[in-house]
């Protein structure tokens, strides 16, 4: 395609509003011809319309995205977010949305690349920072998951979830010491979680500190007697200890309020044939 081929595509993306196309069109052309003063000066323009796009036009198009991704109709908000981020290429939500929508739909490595466009507009992004970080784990990528979710504490400030998070991706890499700090430290933001003392029973489970971690599953239980998390966790963790009576009671209390758990099942079936033999 010829320079002028190309400038006068570029010249017809514009006026339908895809100015991202329009500018990648101006930038190849650059790329062969550095001294090309039409496509440097509609480059120009383009980047400049970019970081200052009508302000009534953008508030109207955003809303209108978000309506539709509120509604649930992921079509027509991947169709609008598509849209948005060619006529808005200096917005993040856009990329955002598209990854959130992406990795809905099971193409985690686009949802990736879409998280990724967000933050080299914004890298401080929060919603795509935590996004990219569950992205990450979903793939098994959880020490860059890690990395990611701790970009995303700095962007967004510390809270129980955002730091238990971060816990239960080290516990993931069996990073137990620096998961049990984390889930500590989450604690300190939530004293009365219950989530934070079954994760560091599970983690000092995992770290075969038993006798440590039934402590915790029975403080999560003071808070929710009916926690099956922390019932499950305790019951284990009783029965791998050799107190069988105890694990028995324990998972007894679990299937009364949940009959049909196989977990739960089969570890009291195996702490019944360990109390018999």
């Amino acid at each position: 395609m010829s320079f002028e081929d190309s400038l006068a595509e570029a010249r017809r993306l514009q006026k339908k509003g895809n100015y991202l196309a329009a500018m990648q069109i101006y930038e190849q052309v650059l790329q062969r011809d550095p001294h090309n003063r039409k496509a440097r000066k509609a480059l120009k323009a383009l980047q400049e319309a970019a970081a200052k796009p009508d302000p009534e036009r953008l508030e109207r198009d955003i809303r209108a995205l978000l309506a539709a991704y509120s509604s649930g109709d992921a079509d027509a908000a991947l169709t609008r977010a598509r849209q948005a981020g060619q006529r808005y290429p200096g917005q993040p939500l856009p990329y955002n949305i598209i990854g959130v929508i992406m990795g809905d739909r099971g193409d985690h490595e686009a949802a990736l690349a879409a998280f990724a466009r967000a933050l080299r507009i914004e890298p401080r992004y929060p919603d795509a920072l935590n996004n990219m970080a569950d992205t990450l784990d979903r793939l098994g990528r959880q020490e860059e998951a890690a990395a990611i979710q701790r970009k995303y504490l700095e962007a967004a400030g510390e809270t129980e979830t955002g730091v238990r998070k971060l816990g239960r991706l080290l516990g993931k890499l069996r990073q137990h010491g620096a998961a049990l700090e984390c889930y500590r430290r989450a604690l300190s933001l939530n004293p009365g979680s219950v989530e934070c003392r079954i994760a560091i029973g599970e983690t000092l489970t995992s770290a075969q500190r038993h006798e440590e971690a039934q402590n915790w599953y029975r403080e999560a239980l003071e808070l929710d007697s009916n926690s099956l998390l922390a019932l499950r966790g305790l019951g284990r963790n009783l029965l791998t200890l050799g107190k069988h009576a105890q694990a028995i009671e324990v998972l007894e209390r679990s299937l009364a309020l949940d009959a049909n758990n196989p977990e739960a099942q089969e570890l009291l079936q195996e702490a019944r044939n360990s109390a018999a033999g």
